[in-house]
């Protein structure tokens, strides 16, 4: 059985790209989750899980951190250890950001949203809410947000805003 691709399919080459790209994105979002989990949430990717006590006194980051330690505590039970659970964790968050970001680029290129990824801080999406409500023209993840809660009807395990794991992402603004 021969298997052919339709001219407006993905031939092998540009499969094996897109793999190399989605798994470069990944590996750099789960740096910096990383990194962000550290910074704020004293969550290190060897395991290491600071005092609450000697974090910055935010409440909603505090909330949000607990939310991450029971998430590595429920990995725990699973078997994990804490440096896997750690990474697990990270590597699950990274997965959700990347696939946020992926349909809506995915929204923007069929229409269902104005062009917000393609150009990024100089998309028309982006510049019109700008426009229209200035004190968002210099939240580019901010706005990000709104094309997910614009999405959320379609897709809402994906975006969900009550899920912990994008908080690590907050900062990327």
């Amino acid at each position: 059985m021969t298997v052919t691709t339709s001219p407006t399919g993905l031939g092998s080459p540009q499969r094996t790209q897109l793999e190399r790209l989605v798994t470069r994105a990944r590996a750099a979002l789960e740096a910096d989750l990383g990194a962000q989990a550290e910074g704020r949430f004293g969550i290190h990717v060897d395991g290491t899980i600071e005092d609450e006590e000697t974090l910055p006194d935010d409440a909603s980051d505090r909330a949000t951190r607990r939310d991450l330690v029971e998430i590595i505590e429920h990995i725990r039970s699973l078997g994990a250890s804490q440096a896997d659970a750690v990474a697990r964790l990270l590597r699950e968050a990274a997965f959700t950001h990347l696939n946020r970001l992926l349909a809506i680029r995915i929204a923007e290129a069929i229409g269902l949203l104005p062009e917000s990824l393609t150009n990024g801080q100089q998309s028309r999406g982006f510049k019109d809410l700008g426009e229209i409500m200035p004190i968002l023209g210099d939240d580019y993840w901010g706005y990000l947000l709104l094309c997910g809660d614009e999405l959320a009807a379609d897709a809402p395990a994906l975006f969900d805003p009550r899920n912990p794991l994008l908080a690590l992402g907050g900062s990327f603004r």
